[in-house]
């Protein structure tokens, strides 16, 4: 069962560890050192390694 993140990480930085592509449905990013799915507001793909900010929440993936 998956619990709802906390919003105070809104406006936090991550840093994508896995490509993050709405349309294949793949992404995760790094956060505090735990891992958490992903997806790109914009709905462009971004790469490994880019740094990104936690822009909100949608049901168990953070938007970036």
């Amino acid at each position: 069962m998956f619990q709802e993140f906390p919003r105070s990480l809104v406006g936090e930085e991550a840093v994508v560890v896995e490509e993050v592509d709405n349309a294949r449905g793949t992404g995760y990013v790094l956060v505090d050192g735990k891992r958490f799915p992903a997806r790109s507001l914009s709905g462009t793909v971004v790469s490994v390694g880019t740094r990104v900010l936690i822009l909100g929440i949608d049901g168990i993936r953070l938007l970036i």
